[in-house]
């Protein structure tokens, strides 16, 4: 498993745990559709973009930008919307909380959130924008080598 991927089931099970959701409610890697939600709310973690913070020799210091939409339907708006906030406002929490993923990356945090009341009838929903800061090492192939490090013959 990539180390991307890593970091958005780390969020996942974050974010079922704070807001007390069912496996099948919190969902990575697929966009969210109104049409298609299995239940009355629903959290999708979309991966966005990565960018290359700082390059090394070994390993870059990478950045991953990630979208949690989380979206509640069956009820008026302005009940949706206060519940959405309400969401918006555990996976804040949740993340500031422990902003390592338990030591899995560097820094996990919460750039912003768009709010939309009225995504379709009866339906909120929150678009919060995450990025990650990782370490991600040399993929190196068999017989090859870090630079700097050399297969030493021994004896003779």
């Amino acid at each position: 498993m990539s180390k991307e991927l890593e970091i958005l089931q780390a969020v996942k099970s974050r974010i079922q745990t704070y807001l007390e959701l069912a496996d099948s409610q919190v969902v990575v890697n697929d966009w969210p559709e109104v049409d298609k939600m299995r239940a009355n709310v629903m959290v999708y973690v979309v991966p966005d973009r990565i960018e290359i913070v700082e390059g090394a020799i070994n390993s870059d210091n990478c950045k991953l930008i990630s979208k949690i939409y989380v979206l509640v339907r069956g009820t008026a708006i302005e009940y949706a919307l206060h519940d959405c906030l309400d969401y918006w406002s555990k996976i804040h929490g949740s993340i500031i909380t422990d902003a390592t993923l338990g030591g899995s990356v560097a820094m996990v945090k919460i750039v912003d959130a768009d709010i939309y009341p009225a995504v379709l009838t009866n339906t909120s929903g929150v678009e919060i924008t995450m990025e990650a800061i990782y370490e991600r090492g040399a993929v190196l192939l068999p017989g090859e080598f870090p630079p700097g490090e050399y297969v030493i013959p021994i004896g003779g």
